[in-house]
């Protein structure tokens, strides 16, 4: 139940609710803190069982149990929050350089022509074209990122499994990750 009612809860935050039709009966739910309340309760109740019906001995299992569920929360509302309020643009030097040298990377190349460099009427005319987060290249030709490619590196694998939306998914799968192995390693 505790398992039912913590999906439900991520659902309807994730998504804002909705409802259905089964057999002639609507259901409708769109506030995901009734759910969450009820798991808290749930969760509470059973601590509160465990600690009555086996007293002290069970202590060390009951602040088990409260790590794992607080291990869990991290885990499950830390990536949803991320989800939820996630802005899927570059406004900004780091974004720009890491997203596009994933797209680049993902294109089988790490260089951007510059064919307008050739008639611009100014020296060192490639400069003037290389937006920040780029530098030319040694030929001058062309354009290069300057960040390390490490970043853009898994930007670019989760751009080939999840499309064009998949470099910003890389921050909070990360972010996930990063939190289960703390605390696998505590």
């Amino acid at each position: 139940m505790a398992a039912a009612l913590a999906a439900l809860t991520v659902f309807l935050f994730l998504t804002g609710g909705g409802q259905i039709d089964v057999a002639g009966l609507t259901l409708s739910s769109r506030d995901w803190r009734r759910p969450a309340a009820l798991l808290a309760a749930l969760l509470a109740a059973r601590a509160l069982f465990l600690w009555q019906r086996r007293g002290p001995q069970l202590r060390a299992r009951i602040e088990g149990d409260v790590a794992l569920i607080g291990f869990g929360a991290l885990c499950v509302l830390l990536p949803a929050l991320t989800l939820r309020f996630l802005d899927m643009a570059c406004g900004g030097l780091d974004s720009h350089g890491y997203v596009s040298a994933a797209r680049l990377i993902a294109s089988g190349r790490l260089s951007v022509p510059q064919p307008v460099a050739e008639w611009l009427p100014v020296d060192n005319a490639i400069e003037a074209l290389t937006p920040l987060g780029y530098v030319p290249s040694l030929d001058g030709r062309d354009i290069v990122p300057m960040y390390p490619l490490g970043l853009p590196l898994v930007m670019a694998l989760f751009r080939a499994v999840l499309g064009a939306d998949g470099p910003f998914f890389v921050a909070p799968v990360l972010g996930a990750t990063t939190i289960a192995l703390s605390y696998g390693g505590s």
